[in-house]
């Protein structure tokens, strides 16, 4: 009897290969070690430094610095979808087409959402920032997922901007955005 299992997380349905088929355990760890020395390469120190990042590259309508604040493909499917399991569970197995399915989606509602961000909330110099969550942090088996991010933006105006975006993921130490897609 073949098993499929359909798991609901951060907004996409993860189909899981049935028993026998999937890839083993030592191949999903290999596979993921390009995704994780990327991530640690581009990802922030802490989780502050990738905030006021954000903050400044919003600042200055920065698109393309925004981009480099989130997960690359390869971070996400490699990453982000296999490791998003319970802490004392193996990585999942998920085919590469259901994980392209994931990607295009997350990354084209992030490409929309930004745009909004930038003409919303771009172009503007803010004095500081306070962040919150809408959700504990998440403990999965390959990194911790903090959100959904909430920001007030204190701006030079005398204006306090509220700004909901998406969640972050944190690997090792180091901070990127999951995507910018808001849950609200």
């Amino acid at each position: 009897m073949t098993r499929l299992t359909i798991v609901c997380t951060l907004g996409a349905v993860l189909l899981a290969a049935p028993a026998g088929a999937a890839a083993s355990q030592p191949d999903l760890v290999a596979a993921a070690q390009p995704a994780r020395d990327s991530f640690a390469r581009g990802g922030a120190p802490s989780l502050e430094a990738l905030i006021d990042q954000f903050v400044q590259a919003l600042s200055a309508k920065d698109l393309a610095k925004l981009d480099t604040l989130r997960v690359t493909k390869s971070e996400y499917v490699d990453l982000i979808v296999p490791g998003t399991v319970p802490t004392d569970r193996p990585p999942r197995a998920v085919s590469q087409q259901p994980k392209e399915f994931f990607w295009s989606s997350l990354d084209t509602k992030s490409h929309y959402f930004t745009e909004n961000l930038l003409e919303q909330f771009g172009g503007r110099p803010y004095r500081s920032h306070e962040l919150t969550f809408t959700r504990p942090t998440k403990q999965y088996a390959w990194y911790a997922a903090h959100g959904q991010v909430r920001l007030e933006l204190h701006g030079e105006d005398g204006v306090t901007y509220h700004l909901v975006t998406g969640w972050v993921a944190e690997v090792d130490g180091r901070y990127k955005f999951i995507g910018y897609n808001s849950e609200s």
